[in-house]
C-alpha cells in the first residue's frame, strides 16, 4: 500500500490517524534502505526543549561484533543548534489526513500529500510556508520537488497502475514510457527539469531519465539488469543501483549518455548537487577479508566514497551534510556534517519516528513527518532549521 492509499484509507474515518504499511515493494531501492532501520521502540526523550545542541560521536562507538564506528569525526567538525517548528495545517484537513514528505533545495517550497474525508487524495505544495492543496494534483503523489516548485512523483491509472509524472506550472503532465511498461514513477527532479526514477517491464524493473526537452532516456545497466535511478544532479548525472544476480550494484551514468560505471557493490539512494549516499560493503576493522553492508557517501565528481558507519542515510544535500538516523538513538532523525552528528529534536522527545524527510541544498533546514511506534501512527508534521 502506497502512501496516498493510506491516507485515502483513513480519511474515509471521522479524524483517523495514519497507519504506515510498507511501500510497493519495486517504488524504490532508496526507500526499502530507509525503513530498514527503523524497527526499534521509539526512545524516551531526555531533550526538553525545542533547541539543542548537536552531539559528536567519536570512534569509540563501535558495533559489538566489531563493525565500523559510526562516524568519525574531522578535527574541523562542528555540530549544529538545530530549532523544530510544525509546519503549518493545510485547511480543511485534520490530524492524520495529511503529512510532509520533503523540501526543494531552496527551502521555499516543501510538498506532501493528504488523504481528505471524503477518500480523495492528492499534492500538497507549501510555498514560502504558506499550504495548498491543488486541485489539478488530486491523485497525485508526490517524492520530490526542484526550486521552480516542479513536482516529481506518480499518478495512477485507470487500471490503479502508477504512472510517472511531473506536477509543473498548474498542471499534471505524464512522463512518456517503453512499450509494455506496467507501472512507472519519478522519484526525483533537478534544477534544470530532468526528472529520474524507475518503470516495471515485463516483470523487471529499468531505471529511466526524462529530460527537461522531452522523451526519455535508459541508463546502461547490464542485460537482465534490474535498475532503479535514485536521484539526478543538476548538470545531468544520475545516480542509483543495479541488481543481478542477487548483486547490487551502485552506479552513476553521465547525461550525455556515457556509462560512468563505478563497481562499487551496494546502491545510491539519494543524490544531492555532486554527493550521493546508500549502502556499500566495507571491511570491518577486525576482520579485513569480512564485509558489512554499511553506509556512505560517494562524490560523483571524483567517485571517491567515505564510509557513514552505522549511520542509516535518508537524503543527502548540495553542500553534503547528510540526512539520517544515527545508529545510537534507533529512532529519529540526526545530521551528519564533516564527522559531527547533531541529533534533531523532536517536537515531542517521547515519540522520536520520522516517516518521510528531505533536506535543502546547503544542508540548515530539514521537513518530516513523524510517526509513533509500531502502530505507525502520523502525529507530527515538523521542520527543522539550523545553524
Amino acid at each position: 500500500m502506497t502512501p496516498e492509499e493510506v491516507l485515502r484509507s483513513h480519511a474515509e474515518r471521522e479524524a483517523p490517524p495514519v497507519r504506515l504499511l510498507a511501500d510497493d515493494v519495486l517504488a524504490s531501492a532508496r526507500r526499502s534502505v530507509r525503513r530498514g532501520r527503523l524497527r526499534a521502540a521509539a526512545a524516551a526523550g531526555a531533550v526538553a526543549a525545542l533547541v539543542v545542541a548537536g552531539v559528536v560521536f567519536g570512534s569509540s562507538l563501535r558495533r559489538p561484533d566489531g563493525g565500523p564506528p559510526a562516524v568519525t569525526p574531522s578535527r574541523s567538525a562542528v555540530p549544529l543548534t538545530c530549532t523544530a517548528t510544525s509546519v503549518p495545517v493545510p485547511p480543511g484537513l485534520a490530524a492524520g489526513q495529511w503529512a510532509v514528505y520533503t523540501v526543494d533545495p531552496t527551502g521555499r517550497y516543501m510538498v506532501g500529500g493528504y488523504g481528505s474525508a471524503s477518500s480523495v487524495t492528492g499534492l500538497l505544495v507549501w510555498k514560502d510556508g504558506v499550504p495548498d492543496r491543488p486541485a489539478a494534483a488530486t491523485g497525485f503523489a508526490p517524492n520530490a520537488v526542484n526550486r521552480d516548485g516542479t513536482v516529481a512523483g506518480a499518478t495512477r491509472t485507470a487500471g490503479g497502475e502508477r504512472r510517472a509524472a511531473l506536477f509543473r506550472d498548474g498542471a499534471v503532465v505524464q512522463l512518456p514510457l517503453p512499450p509494455g511498461v506496467t507501472g512507472s514513477e519519478a522519484v526525483a527532479v533537478n534544477a534544470r527539469g530532468d526528472a529520474a526514477g524507475y518503470a516495471v517491464v515485463g516483470g523487471g524493473q529499468v531505471g529511466l531519465v526524462w529530460p527537461a526537452g522531452g522523451g526519455f532516456a535508459e541508463p546502461p545497466a547490464g542485460a537482465g539488469r534490474r535498475a532503479q535511478v535514485a536521484g539526478i544532479t543538476d548538470d545531468g548525472v544520475a545516480a542509483g543501483a543495479t541488481v543481478a544476480d542477487d548483486a547490487t550494484v551502485a552506479y552513476r551514468w553521465g547525461g550525455d549518455g556515457t556509462p560512468l560505471p563505478k563497481g562499487a557493490a551496494g546502491a545510491v539512494t539519494a543524490v544531492g548537487g555532486e554527493w550521493a549516499v546508500g549502502t556499500a560493503p566495507l571491511t570491518r576493522p577486525h576482520d579485513p577479508d569480512e564485509l558489512g553492508p554499511w553506509h556512505a557517501r560517494w562524490n560523483l565528481r571524483t567517485g571517491a566514497v567515505e564510509p557513514l558507519g552505522l549511520f542509516t542515510p535518508l537524503a543527502v544535500s548540495a553542500a553534503g551534510t547528510v540526512l539520517g538516523v544515527p545508529a545510537e538513538r534507533a529512532s529519529g532523525l540526526a545530521l551528519w556534517r564533516d564527522g559531527a552528528v547533531t541529533v534533531l529534536p523532536p517536537l515531542d522527545p517521547a515519540r522520536p519516528w520520522r516517516w518521510r524527510a528531505g533536506i535543502t541544498g546547503d544542508g540548515t533546514t530539514v521537513v518530516a513527518s513523524m510517526v509513533e511506534g509500531d502502530r505507525h501512527d502520523l502525529y507530527d508534521n515538523t521542520r527543522w532549521t539550523c545553524r
